[in-house]
C-alpha cells in the first residue's frame, strides 16, 4: 500500500510512513458494528482469519464501502486517508493533471531569451520614467538652489554694509578711502566667505559705490537712497545675478533685492552755503 501523505510505498506490516513519519494504519468495522484497528493490511488480514469470519460478512475499512472478508484476505486494497469519506455514487471524478512537460533545447533557449528580453524591457522602462521624472523636478530644484543662494548673498550684503558703518565709526566717521573693501572690512567680520555670493562664477562678487570713498557720514542727505553695496563682477555693477535682479545695501544699514534698472547708484549729497562774514 502507499502513504496517503506523501504516496510512499509502504511495507504491509508497518503502521508509520518511513520518509514523512504519517499514520498509515487502517481501521475496520464489521458489519455487526464491531471495530478493529488501527492495524497493518498483514495484521488486519491475520486478525481476520483467526477470527475466522463467515467469509461472506463484510468490513468496513477505512472509511471505504463495505467489502467481503474474502477480498480483505485475498486482495491488496488501496490505501485511504483514514477518516476520509468515500465519494457519493455518481460523483465526476476530478481531471487528471497532465503530466509536466520538461523543455529542452532550442524552445529552452527561446524561453531564456524571452525572460531576459522582459527584465530588459522592465529595466529601460523604469530608466525612462526616473529620467523623465527628473527632467520634470530639475527646475523646481534649480529655483530653489537660486533662491536659497539669493537668500545667502542677501545675509552677506547685510553683514558687509554693517560692517562698513563700523569702519565709519571708528575712522572719523568716514567711509573707506578706496573701492578695495574686502581686506579693509575683514577684521569686523573675520570671514572672509561673506565677499563671496553663492551664485558668482569667480570674485568679486560685490561693488561698493566709488562716491562714498573717503566720504563723511553727515555729507549723506539721504542715507537710506545711498546705495553702498551691490552684487557686482569686474566688467560690471548690478549685474542682475539673482532671479534677474540684484541684492543691494544702502548707506543706512538696510538691503534689499531690486530688479534690475530700478535702482542706480544714487547719493545725495548735502549742499553746504557758505555762511558770510559778520
Amino acid at each position: 500500500m502507499r502513504c496517503p501523505n506523501c504516496g510512499t510505498k509502504v511495507p504491509d506490516d508497518t503502521l508509520t510512513c518511513p520518509r514523512c513519519g504519517a499514520d498509515v494504519g487502517l481501521t475496520a468495522l464489521a458489519s455487526s458494528g464491531q471495530q478493529f484497528g488501527p492495524y497493518t493490511l498483514r495484521q488486519l488480514r491475520q486478525y481476520l482469519a483467526e477470527r475466522r469470519l463467515d467469509t461472506n460478512s463484510q468490513v468496513s475499512i477505512a472509511g471505504r464501502p463495505p467489502v467481503p472478508v474474502s477480498e480483505v484476505l485475498g486482495v491488496s486494497l488501496p490505501m485511504e486517508a483514514p477518516g476520509t469519506a468515500p465519494p457519493p455514487p455518481g460523483a465526476v471524478a476530478p481531471p487528471a493533471q497532465p503530466p509536466r512537460r520538461i523543455v529542452s533545447g532550442p524552445e529552452a533557449r527561446r524561453r531564456k531569451r524571452t525572460a531576459w528580453l522582459a527584465v530588459l524591457g522592465c529595466l529601460g522602462l523604469l530608466i525612462l520614467l526616473g529620467g523623465l521624472l527628473a527632467a520634470m523636478l530639475l527646475p523646481a530644484v534649480r529655483r530653489q538652489q537660486a533662491h536659497a543662494n539669493q537668500t545667502r548673498c542677501l545675509s552677506n550684503v547685510k553683514q558687509g554694509s554693517l560692517a562698513m558703518l563700523m569702519y565709519a565709526q571708528d575712522y572719523d566717521e568716514r567711509f573707506p578711502p578706496d573701492t578695495n573693501f574686502e581686506t579693509t572690512l575683514y577684521p569686523y567680520v573675520r570671514n572672509a566667505q561673506i565677499f563671496v555670493c553663492p551664485s558668482a562664477q569667480s570674485p568679486p562678487s560685490y561693488g561698493m559705490n566709488a562716491g562714498l570713498c573717503g566720504l563723511h557720514l553727515t555729507m549723506l542727505s539721504q542715507p537710506a537712497q545711498t546705495t553702498m553695496l551691490y552684487d557686482s563682477t569686474a566688467e560690471a555693477d548690478l549685474v542682475g545675478r539673482h532671479n534677474n535682479g540684484n541684492n543691494v545695501g544702502f548707506a543706512d544699514g538696510h538691503v534689499k533685492w531690486y530688479k534690475v534698472g530700478s535702482v542706480k547708484q544714487y547719493m545725495p549729497v548735502k549742499t553746504i552755503t557758505p555762511q558770510p562774514n559778520p
